[in-house]
């Protein structure tokens, strides 16, 4: 899983893809063979979870949003059938599900991405409510919400993202001028762009 990793960071994306290809088969593989067929270690579970997770956002950044969202899929569903012990993927053994927020986080992302916010947003609620002081989640939130037209619920998650993160979060900065301009309270929102101008003079936003 460390060099498809150091792949996917050095842009081989393809590359990274052959090698996390590997191991999901090396991994199935072996938790058919294990002791007890269908009985595999908490290690080869967080393992086929992690190599899942790590080839759908290679996916993402390949843009190909539908095998991405597919692989955040199949690693939720191990996650969610080892901690339920019910349904497809219950003969996994539990972990916790903690550690994989990001993956909620993930996958809420490829849905928002896709234009799909009846399904991007319960993913965020549960990446919230797993890790509810990653600030990077309230900025998604606040995108989320503002598909539904609920401004008030917007620009709550993103004075919450602030909260966490007051410095340099240009993201929901912007995303709260955004907010404003769309309910006209144009100072406010002029006053967010120009703090954003002054964190990056080169932002998108003046191109």
């Amino acid at each position: 899983i460390g060099f498809g990793t150091a792949l996917a960071q050095s842009s081989q994306l393809d590359s990274a893809v052959k090698i996390f290809n590997r191991v999901i088969a090396m991994n199935l593989r072996k938790k058919s063979k294990g002791k007890g067929v269908g009985q595999p270690t908490e290690k080869l579970t967080q393992d086929t979870v992690d190599v899942y997770a790590r080839r759908g956002e290679v996916y993402s950044a390949m843009g190909n949003l539908d095998a991405a969202l597919l692989d955040f899929d199949a690693a939720i569903a191990i996650l969610e059938g080892s901690s339920s012990s019910s349904g497809s993927n219950a003969n996994w053994p539990r972990i916790p599900l903690e550690p994989y927020a990001h993956l909620y986080q993930s996958r809420g992302v490829g849905w928002y991405k896709q234009a799909v916010y009846t399904k991007a947003l319960p993913d965020i609620q549960a990446a919230d409510r797993l890790a509810p002081n990653d600030y990077k989640t309230w900025v998604w939130m606040g995108k989320v919400l503002k598909e539904f037209a609920d401004t008030q619920g917007c620009l709550h998650a993103l004075n919450r993202s602030l909260q966490l993160q007051p410095s340099g979060n240009k993201e929901a900065i912007m995303e709260k001028a955004i907010a404003l301009l769309e309910v006209s309270r144009w100072e406010e929102a002029i006053a967010l762009i120009e703090q954003v101008l002054a964190l990056d003079p080169q932002h998108k936003l003046v191109s």
